[in-house]
């Protein structure tokens, strides 16, 4: 797939750019509280692409917390500052790992409801009677079909979708429900959507740093989807929540691009960024956002996708096994 080829040209980019600054060996460890401090605001400021997009002062944030780092202070009182610095960023991809400890900003999803529960739609929506192609389940009722996909980190090949798409081609629309979807391989969901589309389609652009000044990038890239095996083309509606991220966000841009498609629930968690590893001196592991993403319209999608519709659940509701949700979808497609 061309996704493929730029994501193969993209890493090749970043490494080039990254080699100067990537550490090997650790013969001699950095453990200087200050000096480690100092390796990870310096890197993340040559490195991260998204502060304009977050209007973060990084200087700023510099100023703020350089003056809380003092000589001989433990690694779990470092690593908790340091952490503090990175949160900052808002960014669900930025991570810090010790040997003892790891640490992700979750603040994308953490202070929103998640409006799903798999559990009730299993026993009250599916009765426990459902299919499976791989690592989806789906079922038609009333001649709509709906399907989980749980996490994209699941690959899906091209005769399990083969199997999907040929038994609802009958149907009159399609549910997908990516709700609780954290992201994984974009192969998958590129596989998935060039089943939902009769052409060549540009679904995004992506933006890669080619130095250390902050805005040091390359010309965004276009990235296009070709249509693959059969295709669907009856109304869709694509079920969301705040833990729809990285991946799931993007995948949830490329439904939000189909005329005859729209998206129910809650925006997207956003995680846009491609994620990247670097090993500071005193040996710890920082992962980060190295890109971003934009819409074919070159709209920042870094903060989530917003839906046509949205919904949410009442405690009593979800109290009573119902998918408010779910259930709107569905009665929407029966209406068609």
């Amino acid at each position: 797939m061309v996704k493929n080829k730029i994501k193969t040209v993209a890493c090749l980019l970043l490494t080039l750019f990254f080699l100067g600054g990537c550490k090997k060996t650790f013969n001699q460890p950095q453990s200087n509280p200050e000096a480690v401090f100092n390796e990870l605001w310096g890197f993340m400021d040559k490195h991260y692409p998204m502060f304009a997009i977050k209007e973060i002062d990084w200087d700023k944030t510099y100023a703020q917390y350089k003056n809380r780092v003092k000589p001989g202070m433990v690694d779990a009182e470092l690593f908790s500052l340091l952490n503090q610095l990175l949160f900052t960023l808002k960014d669900g991809h930025v991570t810090l790992m010790s040997a003892t400890d790891t640490a992700t900003y979750l603040g994308f999803y953490k202070n929103y409801p998640l409006n799903f529960n798999l559990a009730n739609i299993k026993n009250n929506y599916l009765f426990n009677d459902f299919k499976k192609a791989g690592p989806v389940m789906y079922k038609i009722v009333s001649n709509v079909a709906y399907i989980y996909y749980a996490s994209f980190a699941q690959n899906i090949s091209d005769a399990e979708l083969d199997i999907f798409f040929n038994d609802i081609k009958a149907t009159k629309g399609l549910i997908i429900d990516v709700r609780n979807n954290t992201g994984g391989n974009p192969a998958n969901a590129e596989k998935f959507f060039s089943r939902l589309i009769n052409q060549k389609t540009l679904v995004k652009y992506e933006v890669i740093k080619n130095g250390p000044g902050r805005n040091d990038f390359f010309e965004p890239k276009p990235f296009y989807i070709s249509p693959n095996g059969q295709t669907y083309a009856k109304p869709i509606i694509l079920l969301t929540n705040r833990l729809c991220f990285s991946t799931c966000n993007d995948f949830a841009l490329y439904i939000s691009l189909l005329p005859n498609a729209q998206i129910m629930g809650n925006p997207t968690g956003g995680g846009a960024g491609l994620p990247y590893n670097y090993i500071l001196a005193n040996g710890w592991k920082l992962q980060y956002s190295a890109t971003y993403t934009l819409s074919p319209k070159m709209r920042n999608i870094e903060n989530g996708i917003q839906p046509n519709r949205t919904i949410n659940f009442e405690p009593q509701d979800e109290n009573n096994g119902k998918d408010i949700i779910l259930e709107t979808a569905f009665n929407t497609l029966s209406l068609e």
